[in-house]
């Protein structure tokens, strides 16, 4: 029989204070009580969700998704996985996540891609939720290419409202893109 597709979730926003890295962490707990098996993934290098789960995190100076992302280190995808309970496990973020941005490195939105093909399958994860940062950024461009859905909070004030179109139309550039492929 064949497993079911793993649901990816991106909670995103080019507004911050907006509560994505809260929305994260409560979505994780519903699917829980639910008995899904949650994958959350920080890409925010103010890495809040990431403190939100620091005690169950091992190494986080060297697995955390920036390492993953640059591919530097010899590791394999499974030690990049932090587990908080038998149904949550977190790739965490890093303040060195903001170097990220400054590297020169080939196809750099399609890197989470990358080691989602290669690896997802092999854990049995029923959602993953990203969490990421508060711009219109290559991190965000990784979300959105791999993403199903994406959740964009937003506050009842003038900066969040005027930004929603723009993420909205960044969207659905990428969705384009990708259906061509």
């Amino acid at each position: 029989m064949d497993r079911k597709k793993t649901e990816i979730i991106t909670i995103a926003s080019v507004k911050g204070g907006v509560g994505k890295s809260m929305i994260t962490t409560v979505f994780s707990y519903i699917l829980k009580d639910m008995n899904k098996k949650v994958l959350l993934v920080d890409l925010d290098p103010q890495n809040s969700l990431t403190s939100y789960f620091l005690k169950y995190i091992k190494n986080v100076n060297e697995n955390n998704i920036y390492y993953l992302l640059k591919r530097e280190q010899k590791l394999s995808f499974e030690q990049f996985l932090n587990k908080i309970n038998d149904y949550i496990y977190i790739i965490p973020s890093h303040p060195i996540l903001c170097k990220f941005e400054k590297e020169d490195i080939l196809y750099k939105e399609l890197i989470l891609e990358f080691f989602f093909d290669k690896n997802l399958h092999k854990y049995d994860f029923d959602y993953v939720i990203i969490d990421t940062p508060p711009s219109l950024s290559s991190l965000i461009y990784n979300a959105l290419n791999v993403t199903d859905k994406v959740v964009i909070p937003i506050q009842a004030e003038r900066w969040a409202v005027e930004s929603f179109p723009i993420l909205m139309d960044e969207i659905r550039e990428v969705e384009m893109i990708r259906k061509k492929r």
